[in-house]
């Protein structure tokens, strides 16, 4: 699985496998962007990460941030299940600055209440994104033969982290710190689950730039460079000591940059109060420090003294491998989020749109029916002479296997297929089916969103049994169904097609439906 995240100015590119035994990171690669990168830069970048480090898999993991999208927590009278995501849809207008209507969502359900007048509610986060920049990213991945399977956000990502960590102060209520170039997203987590997001317009260019402008080169205020003024960053952090070197000091340094790094504090403590007064019912036991501007020195310091909580760098938990990609933790600090993004997606909310997700399925299922017919054929070819000439042979190795191994399940599974083949090619034979005519029938009739999982043959009302599943929401599911099963009746192959059983299974984006069909062979 590849990981990408595309930000203001910095590409993030990783490899990733996930195991029984935890994920395993088997290469990283941040790309510094030029300001206003074309998609076409960018596809290269991402092109040239995945072929420098030999790294084959093409299904990928996005984590998108930036002005067109969001995470709000809302609160919602109970609604049916069915009925959630319209609702959050309608009351959510307002808390975002896109197109709802256009856009991609997600949410989850934190807890459900019931208030003193015994009105039901609902509280819950959920996640959004314009449609206009979802379909600009994607089209940069698959521009790098990539193939999206989740898109979602980092503090997401980092609750994945947190999840994975066995040090119990995670388990109280903690807030992660992300300090990217251009913003900061603050997210506090309860019991290891998030629980509210805010972002700040303040990044690591904010501090650059006010270290830039308040340092004198030579007597010219702002005559450093951006590469100087980073090397000053690397150099000095936030200063605790007094010391001269360059034509500047220490103090000059922290001055300059004074204003922001309070400013940033500021935001912080009210994130945190809100949170506190409006949902939380402890306080906030520790900070915990991640992306690239997080590799400040002494920024930890500083905000522990600013928000009089305990702060420090998030690290990556044990069970993460990172020793085949040598990744340096000032590395792991900017990687974070993403690697826990990549590591446990499939618990995250999903802002892939449906249709991208139906390009994969649709593609499984003409392989999956492709390949099941070609079994199928291949099997019933098979069976039919291995019945016809083996059955002896197959008897005379169980008795020899019964003898030498004395491995009874093994002898018994024999046994059992023998009969099965006896009892399925008597009936074929009997009914005068026409196997290769039946099976090229339901190939060209299934429709796409449909996958047959099994076929079964009903010897004494000689009909077939016919499973399925339907990847689509229930009132659709049902369309497909029924033109399905008018096709089967057309096929001159079934007399009828009867409906035996239908189920929903999942919810949301995740909606589907299995049936069962019984046909009445002609």
């Amino acid at each position: 699985m590849a990981g990408v995240e595309i930000g203001a100015s910095a590409l993030k590119v990783i490899g990733l496998g996930v195991f029984r035994e935890g994920p395993a990171l088997y290469f990283y690669s941040i790309i510094n962007l030029p300001k206003n990168s074309s998609d076409a830069y960018i596809t290269e970048a991402i092109q040239r990460a995945l072929k420098d480090n030999n790294f084959t898999s093409r299904d990928a993991v996005l984590a998108f941030s930036g002005e067109s999208s969001a995470i709000r927590r809302m609160e919602l009278p109970r609604v049916a299940s069915g009925e959630v995501a319209n609702a959050v849809k309608w009351q959510a207008k307002d808390l975002v600055g896109f197109d709802l209507d256009t856009g991609s969502m997600d949410f989850r359900i934190l807890s459900e209440t019931e208030k003193e007048d015994g009105s039901k509610f609902m509280e819950l986060l959920f996640a959004a994104a314009s449609r206009d920049s979802i379909d600009k990213k994607v089209r940069i991945l698959k521009s790098a033969s990539l193939a999206p399977r989740s898109i979602s956000m980092n503090p997401f990502g980092i609750e994945n982290l947190i999840r994975m960590h066995d040090d119990a102060q995670f388990s109280k209520t903690v807030a992660a710190v992300e300090i990217g170039s251009a913003k900061t997203e603050i997210s506090i987590f309860k019991n290891k689950a998030l629980e509210f997001v805010r972002t700040i317009a303040i990044g690591s260019f904010h501090i650059s730039e006010s270290l830039k402008s308040g340092l004198a080169k030579e007597g010219v205020p702002g005559a450093f460079s951006d590469d100087e003024i980073e090397s000053v960053k690397a150099r000095f952090g936030i200063p605790y000591e007094e010391i001269t070197e360059g034509g500047f000091s220490t103090i000059q340094i922290l001055s300059s940059m004074r204003t922001v790094l309070e400013r940033l504090s500021k935001e912080i403590r009210r994130s945190i109060d809100y949170y506190v007064q409006e949902y939380g019912q402890e306080e906030v036991s520790g900070v915990y420090l991640t992306g690239g501007g997080s590799r400040l020195k002494n920024l930890a310091r500083f905000l522990s003294e600013g928000l009089n909580i305990p702060a420090k760098i998030l690290i990556l938990p044990g069970a993460i491998d990172t020793s085949k990609a040598n990744l340096n933790s000032e590395d792991a600090n900017a990687l974070a989020p993403l690697i826990g993004l990549a590591s446990g997606y499939k618990r995250c909310p999903n802002l892939l749109p449906h249709e991208y997700r139906a390009e994969k399925m649709e593609s499984i299922e003409r392989i999956s029916l492709r390949m099941t017919a070609i079994i199928a054929g291949c099997a019933l070819l098979a069976s039919f002479f291995l019945v016809k000439f083996g059955i002896g042979d197959y008897r005379n190795r169980i008795k020899n296997a019964q003898l030498q191994k004395n491995i009874l399940s093994h002898v018994k599974e024999l046994k059992d297929k023998v009969a099965e083949r006896e009892v399925f090619f008597a009936g074929l034979q009997k009914s005068e089916i026409s196997v290769k005519g039946i099976m090229g029938e339901l190939s060209r009739i299934t429709p796409r969103r449909i996958v047959l999982e099994s076929l079964g043959l009903n010897k004494g009302n000689k009909a077939m049994d016919i499973r399925g599943i339907v990847y689509e929401p229930k009132g659709v599911a049902e369309e497909t169904v029924t033109a399905f099963m008018e096709e089967l009746e057309k096929s001159g192959y079934f007399k009828d097609a009867e409906l035996a059983s239908v189920r929903g299974e999942g919810a949301g984006s995740d909606e589907r439906f299995a049936f069962e069909l019984n046909c009445p062979l002609e």
